[in-house]
């Protein structure tokens, strides 16, 4: 896979992998608030994602589910290098 990150209109960074739009090229942190809000469930017992990008749907429930285990399921080198070196996070 080839990840190419750049910078969205807005100043955060935005990714692309393979030449498809991971996030926004404009506000990607909105974006992604706006997604996880309509599909987070409250009542779920824990949550998984598949893929990491640059950890923003992650670090998106991680503040809204303080207490619930999330998993993640990395299957590129590179997004495991962004999951470990994620400073919002305690990896067990």
């Amino acid at each position: 896979m080839k990840f190419e990150v750049d910078i969205a209109r807005d100043g955060n960074q935005t990714l692309t992998v393979d030449g498809i739009h991971i996030y926004s090229k404009y506000k990607p942190m909105d974006h992604v608030e706006s997604f996880i809000e309509k599909e987070i469930n409250h009542g779920a017992e824990g949550y998984l994602l598949l893929g990491l990008g640059l950890g923003y749907h992650l670090q998106s429930i991680v503040k809204k589910v303080k207490s619930k285990k999330i998993y993640v399921l990395c299957v590129d080198k590179q997004e495991q290098e962004i999951l470990f070196n994620l400073q919002f996070l305690r990896i067990y």
